[in-house]
């Protein structure tokens, strides 16, 4: 099939949420795409950082075709070995206390904010609710995200929103202190490295400020890093799945974080998979901190 073909189809099919360039994918090998008259190119884009293990490593094939034969799907009503080995190596190779699986960096924002309103909720009652995001960040695209994401841009013919968020001037502490000051705040969220609005990293004073402010005021400080981070855990909890966030050079560690894993098929033979997203379950008092985690968008028996 032709270039053209496909892209006529293709409008006739699909709605036109996304621009795509005018590539036509076919195939690819390890970091290589082809596409439909065989051109070459190489794979910068990683499936949008879940997966950068490439394009048909055999073992990697062998992995999948393993586990599909044996079970596809079985969604989150049962227990299955793979789901429990993953959420085991993630907790222990990242110092994690517990994982939820999601399926997307939307919804494991999603999770964080949840994580934020029932723990304040419990300690403190209903009125602190208030999640701080800061001005030109971006959180997802359901309506609280939107939202959260602070540039009206991405707000705009989606009204009306559920209310509860606010913004803060990036790297201004004197805002940060001024809205960090509200009774009913109960989570500040923001990306160490602002993403959509340009690959912005934030002031390490600034992001140690909103640590500070966040524990004397017991509010969860929550890292959206779900575009700058995309390898796999280590034992430092940090160096390889924040590999592309430099936590060690701002020196926190927040109370709830929301990173992808790259695409490693967790199958039973613990050759890493893409998980879907992992919300880690937070518990006072902290004795460990809490990850929210995501890649694909597939459900495998998790």
């Amino acid at each position: 099939m032709d270039f053209n073909t496909l892209k006529n189809r293709e409008n006739n099919a699909l709605m036109h949420t996304y621009g795509r360039f005018d590539i036509a994918l076919d195939h690819g090998k390890g970091s290589k795409l082809y596409d439909l008259d065989g051109k070459e190119y190489i794979d910068l884009t990683s499936g949008i950082g879940v997966n950068a293990l490439g394009h048909g490593h055999e073992a990697l094939v062998q992995a999948i075709q393993e586990q599909v034969a044996r079970l596809m799907q079985a969604s989150n009503l049962f227990y299955t070995e793979p789901m429990v080995d993953a959420a085991e190596r993630l907790a222990n190779s990242t110092l994690m206390e517990k994982v939820f699986f999601a399926n997307s960096g939307a919804e494991a924002n999603e999770g964080m904010i949840k994580i934020a309103r029932k723990y304040s909720a419990d300690q403190y009652g209903p009125e602190r609710t208030k999640i701080l995001t800061l001005k030109n960040s971006f959180h997802g695209r359901t309506v609280a995200t939107l939202e959260a994401t602070g540039q009206d841009k991405f707000h705009q013919n989606f009204y009306p929103f559920t209310g509860g968020f606010d913004y803060v001037e990036a790297n201004n502490i004197e805002d940060l202190k001024q809205k960090m000051a509200d009774p009913s705040v109960c989570g500040i969220m923001m990306e160490l490295i602002q993403g959509e609005s340009g690959v912005r990293p934030l002031d390490p004073v600034f992001v140690r400020e909103a640590a500070r402010l966040a524990k004397e005021n017991d509010i969860l400080f929550m890292a959206d890093e779900v575009q700058a981070a995309c390898s796999a855990g280590s034992s430092t909890g940090s160096s390889r799945i924040l590999s592309a966030v430099p936590r060690h050079w701002v020196a926190v560690f927040p109370s709830v974080r929301c990173c992808p894993v790259t695409k490693q098929p967790m199958f039973s033979s613990l050759v890493t998979t893409e998980p879907p997203s992992a919300v880690i379950h937070w518990r006072p008092p902290l004795r460990k901190p809490c990850w929210i985690l995501w890649t694909s968008r597939i459900s495998w028996p998790m």
